[in-house]
């Protein structure tokens, strides 16, 4: 009788173990953990949701939250880079990138970015607001002009986050267990140099041609640690400006060198427990009001509003 072979089940998990028990065994060791890390690191694509990566807007966080689970399993990240590139929301016609984003947290960006680009006069946290920024052009691809890239500091979760020890480890088909086994209290130190330089080729190649905003969902030190200019005074504290409601202003200093500067916006997370509406529309307002009036030679960003929220293009 011929041998045969059991397919897996329908579903993510299911073939991610299949691919375990078929692939060649790797050796489990810190130096081959490491090194996938690092490779992640060199690739700012890597733990982001994406969008335009040519776009002038971007919205930035600390790390991804989300993982593989098996139904009563365990949680496992996939470090290898082709998965971790793959769920760009760029690439999604916008009724998979609406489901990709329908959760709360987008929804409030979605909210915040309406307002922010005159696209209603009132923020919305619900899926009515979330479609009309994906119809007008929200996280869409470089391609179809769109608007927002979503990036995330660091590739995988960081050590301070209440998963990290108990959170499994795939790569290159191998289960290499719970990252808490391996000694690695020094992540995401280790990766800083590579990840800042990832960011600083990007920006620095995008400077040639428009400005950047990066809205940062966090504290503005941890962002400034990874994404300050290599040519900014290390021994010079950088000059924030502090908005009104909690929001904080700095230049990354990129406009010694080139045509245009990334300017950093932080502010509260839009998951913070007590945000209202109200204040997501107040923040948009400042961020806007505070571009067009420390605007280029060029008025890049009175012209990028204008332009932007005339856009009443349904995307196909």
């Amino acid at each position: 009788m011929a041998k045969t072979t059991t397919l897996p089940e329908p579903g993510l998990a299911s073939l991610r173990a299949y691919d375990v028990e078929r692939s060649a065994k790797q050796e489990k060791t810190l130096d081959v953990l490491k090194g996938a890390l690092d490779q992640l690191a060199s690739d700012i694509h890597c733990g982001s949701r994406g969008g335009n990566w040519q776009s002038p807007l971007w919205f930035c966080g600390y790390e991804p939250g989300g993982h593989l689970s098996a139904q009563e399993g365990p949680q496992y990240t996939d470090l290898d880079r082709a998965y971790c590139r793959a769920t760009d929301l760029g690439f999604l016609r916008p009724q998979a990138r609406i489901e990709a984003l329908s959760f709360p947290y987008a929804r409030k960006l979605a909210g915040f970015m309406n307002v922010f680009m005159s696209w209603a006069d009132k923020a919305s946290a619900d899926q009515n607001g979330l479609i009309k920024a994906v119809n007008h052009g929200l996280f869409a691809s470089s391609e179809q002009q769109g608007i927002g890239c979503d990036c995330n500091l660091y590739p995988v979760q960081r050590p301070s986050h209440k998963a990290w020890r108990n959170l499994g480890a795939l790569y290159q088909g191998v289960d290499f267990g719970q990252l808490g086994d391996y000694d690695l209290p020094s992540y995401p130190d280790f990766i800083l140099k590579m990840r800042r330089d990832a960011f600083r080729k990007h920006f620095e190649n995008e400077l040639k041609h428009h400005p950047i905003v990066t809205i940062a969902n966090g504290q503005l030190n941890q962002f400034l640690e990874v994404l300050r200019s290599e040519d900014a005074d290390k021994a010079v504290s950088p000059q924030v400006e502090d908005l009104t409601e909690n929001v904080q202003v700095v230049s990354l200093g990129f406009g010694a060198k080139h045509r245009y500067d990334v300017t950093l916006v932080a502010m509260p997370h839009f998951g913070s427990h007590g945000l209202t509406l109200e204040v997501l529309e107040k923040r948009a307002r400042i961020i806007r009001n505070y571009l067009i009036k420390h605007d280029t030679e060029d008025h890049y960003w009175r012209d990028w509003f204008k332009q932007c929220g005339q856009r009443e293009v349904t995307f196909e």
